[in-house]
């Protein structure tokens, strides 16, 4: 069993050492894929960044949130000044604390992200727990201790353009919650120009060559183009009709457009044409505070990101080689140590029962297939427990130990020794001729006896009584054989004279 065991272990090691190689050699390969999956992440930084500038470039609207701002956290710290006084929420007065607050909407989250109180009834009731992503955020908002403003956003019952703020609770029991209808508190906010932002994009970002801001009328048929290139900004509206009708899918679809060319020089450039679109409240597009946004990268910068990256790409595969060593060979021997308790017994590192159980069944199912016998013989020590009684447990768990190794050393290899508890052990004797032959064996083992055991400077004189059930004879079932052995070994321990009992005597 451990030969087959050990074979199983190096059949799976090989396997998952094959996979590796194939996963680094594949990875390998890949790894100019993987180079433009990062460079599209640092475009994707350079995209974050110019709509945070388009952002930034609404003043009014910074404006808003700045005084949104300390207006929340000011009713915030209110709210937790009254918790430090009363922590039982729910006997506040939420309505009156409205009032107090200019009207601003009032929440209370629980610890299970549940909103258990408000002001806004619709949400009452609201489970976050359901949204991973924004769950792990207000968990971590909870388990802080510092006020966080949202930006503006849209409530995910109606729609409608809110912000919303948070204040954990210094027990960290709740989060207290405040939200605004920022188009019902602020209708004046308009749009206000962002070309002046173009001018410092390019220099900003390495790979940028160029910034391209397009504005368009109502229906999309007027477009022009406020652009810098080499820190010179124009204004343009005479387009080229294919890079018009481009700019018009995007207003359409709403989504973002990549297009890839060479120029004179045989450099890559990639142009991205991405969506600033604003709309109304009734879902119409809010044409004048919407652009379309032109990114012309240089894609000769990420020449020396592919070099850089390659060698980075390459000291990861051998750190994460030599990660996965370390984790298989923890796992391995975790694995080892859970079948050794799993499987052994601790006292003696026998077999335990449940090994036992396992063993005589394959076995007895091989025998039905090519008619060969065994045995299964049940060992019980007469008077184990004088020994414990006057020596001492410790002493008895020694003389096991030695018991258990003497039964192994008079025994062939592929005999199974079991400890089932006690002073009670089985023994398997596969491949047998005959029920004689199960005898002779019994009587070998009950001679050994004849010689004390020698356990720390103790000679102790031990006699086993010995059932014996044989396959097919007395059973063809595991637990059938398990039971008659047991039961003549008992029949032996009524008979002093033999002390060796078979199956069919009884």
């Amino acid at each position: 069993m451990r030969r087959a065991h050990h074979v199983l272990i190096c059949v799976v090691t090989s396997a998952v050492f094959a996979i590796l190689v194939s996963i680094f050699y594949r990875n390998y390969s890949t790894s100019i894929a993987v180079i433009n999956s990062d460079y599209e992440t640092k475009h994707a930084m350079v995209e974050e960044s110019v709509y945070s500038a388009l952002q930034y470039a609404d003043l009014t609207g910074m404006i808003a949130e700045s005084q949104l701002t300390r207006s929340m956290e000011m009713y915030s710290q209110v709210m937790l000044d009254k918790y430090g006084q009363n922590p039982d929420v729910y006997t506040w007065d939420l309505d009156a604390m409205q009032k107090q607050f200019d009207g601003y909407e009032i929440y209370v989250i629980d610890r299970n992200l549940k909103v258990i109180m408000t002001t806004f009834e619709a949400d009452l009731g609201l489970d976050f727990s359901g949204f991973p992503a924004f769950s792990r955020l207000l968990r971590s908002r909870m388990d802080g201790d510092t006020f966080v403003a949202d930006r503006l956003d849209s409530s995910t019952l109606t729609g409608e353009l809110m912000r919303y703020s948070y204040m954990p609770t210094p027990d960290h029991r709740y989060l207290l919650e405040l939200g605004v209808n920022v188009g019902k508190r602020f209708p004046e906010l308009s749009n206000l120009s962002v070309f002046s932002i173009a001018d410092n994009l390019t220099d900003q970002y390495e790979d940028l060559e160029a910034v391209t801001i397009f504005k368009f009328n109502e229906d999309g048929s007027s477009i022009g183009a406020f652009g810098t290139v080499d820190g010179k900004t124009d204004y343009d509206t005479e387009l080229q009709a294919d890079e018009k009708l481009l700019i018009q899918r995007v207003i359409t679809s709403n989504e973002q457009v990549e297009t890839v060319s060479d120029d004179a020089a045989s450099i890559r450039k990639t142009c991205k044409y991405i969506p600033y679109l604003k709309y109304h409240d009734n879902g119409h597009l809010n044409w004048w505070n919407s652009y379309v946004i032109r990114l012309v990268y240089d894609d000769s910068v990420m020449v020396g990101e592919v070099r850089r990256q390659d060698v980075r790409f390459w000291h990861s595969m051998g750190l994460i080689a030599l990660l996965y060593v370390c984790f298989l060979f923890i796992i391995l021997t975790l694995l080892r140590k859970s079948e050794a308790m799993a499987y052994r017994d601790p006292l003696t590192n026998l077999a335990n029962r449940a090994l036992f159980e396992r063993l005589l069944d394959n076995q007895t199912a091989a025998s039905k297939k090519n008619g060969n016998k065994l045995a299964v013989l049940f060992v019980d020590l007469n008077d184990f427990k004088e020994v414990n009684d006057t020596l001492g447990h410790a002493m008895g768990d020694r003389l096991l130990q030695s018991v258990a190794a003497r039964l192994q050393e008079n025994l062939r290899k592929n005999d199974v020794v079991s400890r089932l508890g006690g002073d009670e052990f089985t023994i398997l004797l596969s491949d047998i001729d005959s029920a004689e032959n199960a005898l002779q064996v019994t009587q070998k083992l009950r001679g050994v006896f004849q010689t004390p055991f020698l356990v720390d400077g103790h000679e102790l004189k031990v006699q086993p009584s010995i059932g014996i059930s044989v396959f097919p004879d007395d059973g063809i079932e595991p637990k059938e054989l398990m039971n008659k052995a047991d039961t003549a070994m008992y029949h032996a321990k009524r008979n002093a004279l033999s002390c060796i009992a078979y199956s069919e005597l009884q």
